[in-house]
């Protein structure tokens, strides 16, 4: 086969070949290899083991709630592993079967949140 003829001339004059010569010479290939190895880890391991638990004293045995007047809350008088509010929220509003002591167990230095009355306990929302 042949070429078949161009459909239209060209609109501009094609321009010399090469236009500029090259700015610098090509890479030579292959380049050399890295001249140091890879750096260790940004930062080395952990020394010490994390902090246990506590074993002894007050911080290290569970707490049991007691409703603190000047919060309106139950509130546990040291830190530990847990504290436990016992039956002091355990209720809500004056809803019979269900009346919740120390009411409304919202903090005092906060707003206060009453619960609603209507319902049944454990069965209706507030």
């Amino acid at each position: 086969g042949s070429t078949p003829p161009p459909t239209a001339p060209p609109t501009a004059p094609p321009t010399p070949v090469p236009t500029a010569p090259p700015t610098a010479p090509p890479t030579p290939v292959p380049t050399a290899p890295p001249t140091n190895p890879p750096t260790a880890p940004p930062t080395a391991p952990p020394t010490a083991p994390v902090t246990p638990a506590p074993t002894s004293g007050d911080g290290a045995v569970a707490q049991e709630a007691v409703f603190d007047s000047s919060y309106g809350v139950p509130k546990c008088a040291n830190m530990g592993s847990s504290c436990d509010s016992l039956g002091l929220l355990n209720g809500r509003g004056t809803i019979s079967n269900g009346n919740e002591p120390n009411r409304s167990n919202t903090n005092n230095n906060g707003n206060t949140c009453n619960d609603g009355n209507s319902g049944s306990y454990h069965s209706d929302e507030s």
